[in-house]
Protein backbone atom coordinates (compact mmCIF):
# COMPACT_ATOMS: atom_id res chain seq x y z
CA UNK A 1 0.00 0.00 0.00
CA UNK A 2 2.80 2.13 -0.69
CA UNK A 3 4.59 4.02 -4.03
CA UNK A 4 3.09 2.56 -6.89
CA UNK A 5 0.89 0.27 -4.86
CA UNK A 6 -1.62 -2.31 -5.98
CA UNK A 7 -2.55 -2.83 -9.21
CA UNK A 8 -5.40 -5.41 -10.11
CA UNK A 9 -5.76 -8.28 -7.75
CA UNK A 10 -2.15 -9.31 -6.71
CA UNK A 11 -1.39 -12.22 -4.30
CA UNK A 12 -0.17 -9.69 -2.05
CA UNK A 13 -2.31 -10.75 1.21
CA UNK A 14 -2.03 -14.38 2.45
CA UNK A 15 -4.38 -15.46 5.56
CA UNK A 16 -3.58 -19.08 6.94
CA UNK A 17 -5.79 -20.25 9.39
CA UNK A 18 -4.01 -21.54 12.74
CA UNK A 19 -6.64 -22.85 14.39
CA UNK A 20 -10.51 -22.32 14.96
CA UNK A 21 -12.31 -23.04 18.18
CA UNK A 22 -16.36 -23.08 18.51
CA UNK A 23 -18.09 -22.53 21.74
CA UNK A 24 -20.28 -25.06 22.18
CA UNK A 25 -23.01 -23.48 23.76
CA UNK A 26 -23.06 -20.13 22.76
CA UNK A 27 -21.48 -21.04 18.84
CA UNK A 28 -18.99 -18.82 18.56
CA UNK A 29 -16.00 -19.42 16.93
CA UNK A 30 -12.56 -17.83 17.55
CA UNK A 31 -10.36 -18.19 14.98
CA UNK A 32 -6.52 -17.61 15.06
CA UNK A 33 -4.21 -16.34 11.91
CA UNK A 34 -1.16 -15.56 10.75
CA UNK A 35 -1.72 -13.07 8.12
CA UNK A 36 1.49 -12.02 5.52
CA UNK A 37 1.24 -8.47 3.58
CA UNK A 38 3.69 -8.97 1.04
CA UNK A 39 4.27 -5.71 -0.15
CA UNK A 40 5.66 -2.24 0.55
CA UNK A 41 4.12 -1.22 4.81
CA UNK A 42 4.74 1.93 5.92
CA UNK A 43 4.67 1.47 9.95
CA UNK A 44 3.69 4.39 12.36
CA UNK A 45 0.92 4.84 10.18
CA UNK A 46 -3.18 4.93 10.54
CA UNK A 47 -5.03 2.14 8.98
CA UNK A 48 -8.54 1.16 8.46
CA UNK A 49 -9.32 -2.37 8.23
CA UNK A 50 -13.41 -3.70 6.64
CA UNK A 51 -15.46 -6.70 7.12
CA UNK A 52 -18.11 -7.98 5.32
CA UNK A 53 -20.63 -10.20 7.61
CA UNK A 54 -24.07 -11.23 8.28
CA UNK A 55 -25.90 -7.97 10.11
CA UNK A 56 -26.69 -10.48 13.16
CA UNK A 57 -23.18 -11.00 13.43
CA UNK A 58 -22.18 -7.57 13.31
CA UNK A 59 -22.92 -6.11 17.30
CA UNK A 60 -20.94 -8.97 18.41
CA UNK A 61 -17.84 -9.67 15.57
CA UNK A 62 -14.30 -8.91 17.15
CA UNK A 63 -10.89 -8.34 16.16
CA UNK A 64 -7.92 -8.03 17.64
CA UNK A 65 -3.93 -7.84 16.09
CA UNK A 66 -1.74 -9.67 18.82
CA UNK A 67 1.59 -10.09 16.96
CA UNK A 68 2.67 -7.33 16.87
CA UNK A 69 0.28 -5.79 19.34
CA UNK A 70 -1.57 -3.24 17.46
CA UNK A 71 -5.06 -1.91 19.41
CA UNK A 72 -8.19 -1.38 17.00
CA UNK A 73 -10.74 0.56 17.45
CA UNK A 74 -14.50 -0.70 16.37
CA UNK A 75 -17.06 1.97 14.72
CA UNK A 76 -20.74 0.93 16.16
CA UNK A 77 -22.79 -0.95 14.05
CA UNK A 78 -25.84 1.11 13.34
CA UNK A 79 -27.61 0.59 10.63
CA UNK A 80 -27.66 2.51 7.96
CA UNK A 81 -23.93 3.82 8.75
CA UNK A 82 -23.79 7.67 10.02
CA UNK A 83 -20.89 9.20 7.71
CA UNK A 84 -20.61 12.14 11.37
CA UNK A 85 -20.12 8.50 13.58
CA UNK A 86 -19.12 5.80 11.72
CA UNK A 87 -16.86 7.50 8.82
CA UNK A 88 -15.02 4.17 7.86
CA UNK A 89 -18.31 1.93 7.30
CA UNK A 90 -20.29 5.00 5.81
CA UNK A 91 -17.30 4.88 3.38
CA UNK A 92 -17.38 1.05 3.17
CA UNK A 93 -21.41 0.88 2.23
CA UNK A 94 -20.57 3.26 -0.66
CA UNK A 95 -17.63 2.05 -2.28
CA UNK A 96 -18.92 -1.87 -2.18
CA UNK A 97 -22.63 -1.46 -2.04
CA UNK A 98 -23.96 -4.40 -1.28
CA UNK A 99 -27.02 -5.62 -3.52
CA UNK A 100 -30.72 -4.77 -2.31
CA UNK A 101 -32.32 -7.32 0.13
CA UNK A 102 -28.80 -8.47 1.33
CA UNK A 103 -28.78 -9.29 4.91
CA UNK A 104 -24.82 -8.43 5.07
CA UNK A 105 -23.02 -5.41 6.02
CA UNK A 106 -19.81 -3.78 6.87
CA UNK A 107 -18.43 -4.12 9.56
CA UNK A 108 -15.04 -1.18 10.45
CA UNK A 109 -11.93 -1.06 12.73
CA UNK A 110 -8.72 1.64 12.44
CA UNK A 111 -5.62 1.38 14.15
CA UNK A 112 -1.66 2.32 13.80
CA UNK A 113 0.64 -0.12 12.58
CA UNK A 114 3.35 -0.54 15.36
CA UNK A 115 6.65 1.00 14.50
CA UNK A 116 8.84 3.44 12.32
CA UNK A 117 9.86 3.45 8.41
CA UNK A 118 8.58 0.76 5.76
CA UNK A 119 9.11 -2.32 5.23
CA UNK A 120 8.95 -4.73 2.51
CA UNK A 121 6.52 -7.49 4.05
CA UNK A 122 4.38 -7.01 7.45
CA UNK A 123 3.52 -10.70 9.25
CA UNK A 124 0.75 -10.16 11.66
CA UNK A 125 -1.14 -12.45 13.93
CA UNK A 126 -5.10 -12.14 14.67
CA UNK A 127 -8.14 -13.41 16.65
CA UNK A 128 -11.00 -13.07 15.21
CA UNK A 129 -14.36 -14.30 17.27
CA UNK A 130 -17.92 -14.47 15.61
CA UNK A 131 -21.22 -16.05 16.22
CA UNK A 132 -20.82 -19.30 13.71
CA UNK A 133 -24.09 -20.47 15.17
CA UNK A 134 -25.63 -20.48 11.65
CA UNK A 135 -22.93 -21.95 9.44
CA UNK A 136 -24.11 -25.14 8.07
CA UNK A 137 -21.88 -27.96 10.21
CA UNK A 138 -20.02 -28.82 7.11
CA UNK A 139 -20.07 -25.72 5.28
CA UNK A 140 -18.62 -22.08 5.93
CA UNK A 141 -18.58 -18.49 5.64
CA UNK A 142 -16.68 -16.62 3.27
CA UNK A 143 -15.51 -12.90 5.13
CA UNK A 144 -14.13 -10.41 2.85
CA UNK A 145 -11.69 -8.18 4.50
CA UNK A 146 -9.96 -5.32 3.30
CA UNK A 147 -8.03 -2.48 4.70
CA UNK A 148 -5.82 0.56 3.52
CA UNK A 149 -4.36 3.90 4.71
CA UNK A 150 -6.77 6.11 6.83
CA UNK A 151 -5.66 9.14 4.20
CA UNK A 152 -6.79 6.59 1.49
CA UNK A 153 -10.24 6.24 -0.47
CA UNK A 154 -11.73 2.62 -0.87
CA UNK A 155 -13.28 4.41 -3.78
CA UNK A 156 -10.33 5.34 -5.83
CA UNK A 157 -6.95 4.34 -4.26
CA UNK A 158 -5.16 0.80 -3.95
CA UNK A 159 -6.53 -1.32 -0.60
CA UNK A 160 -5.61 -4.64 0.22
CA UNK A 161 -8.33 -7.13 0.13
CA UNK A 162 -8.84 -10.85 0.98
CA UNK A 163 -11.07 -13.24 2.60
CA UNK A 164 -11.37 -14.81 6.01
CA UNK A 165 -13.51 -18.77 6.32
CA UNK A 166 -14.97 -19.27 9.17
CA UNK A 167 -15.81 -23.36 9.31
CA UNK A 168 -18.73 -24.88 10.30
CA UNK A 169 -19.02 -26.99 13.21
CA UNK A 170 -17.54 -30.13 11.30
CA UNK A 171 -16.23 -28.28 8.23
CA UNK A 172 -14.17 -31.30 6.19
CA UNK A 173 -12.99 -29.33 3.36
CA UNK A 174 -9.62 -29.07 1.60
CA UNK A 175 -8.10 -25.76 0.97
CA UNK A 176 -7.32 -25.50 -2.42
CA UNK A 177 -4.79 -22.75 -3.87
CA UNK A 178 -6.43 -20.90 -6.79
CA UNK A 179 -4.65 -19.41 -9.47
CA UNK A 180 -1.26 -19.56 -11.96
CA UNK A 181 1.16 -18.62 -8.89
CA UNK A 182 0.19 -21.31 -6.58
CA UNK A 183 2.37 -24.27 -6.03
CA UNK A 184 0.84 -27.65 -6.08
CA UNK A 185 -0.06 -29.04 -3.09
CA UNK A 186 -2.57 -32.00 -1.55
CA UNK A 187 -4.55 -29.09 0.29
CA UNK A 188 -4.24 -28.29 3.78
CA UNK A 189 -7.64 -30.16 5.92
CA UNK A 190 -9.42 -26.73 8.09
CA UNK A 191 -12.02 -28.34 10.65
CA UNK A 192 -13.25 -26.23 13.62
CA UNK A 193 -12.91 -27.96 17.28
CA UNK A 194 -15.18 -27.63 19.86
CA UNK A 195 -14.49 -25.68 23.01
CA UNK A 196 -15.76 -27.46 26.20
CA UNK A 197 -16.39 -23.86 27.53
CA UNK A 198 -19.55 -23.62 29.37
CA UNK A 199 -21.96 -20.36 29.25
CA UNK A 200 -21.93 -18.46 32.71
Amino acid sequence: MSGGGLRGAKPAVDIKTKKANRDAVTGRVKKESDVAIKMKIDKGLPVKIGMRVEQAQAAGVVLKITKPVMPVTKEATTLPPVAATQPVSFELAAAFPLPAGSTEQWVAWTGTIPGAGQVNKLDLETELEIDGSAIPANGYQMVPVVMTYVTKAFATDHYLVDSSIIPGETMRAIAAPIGATAKKSGGTKTSSKKSSKKKR
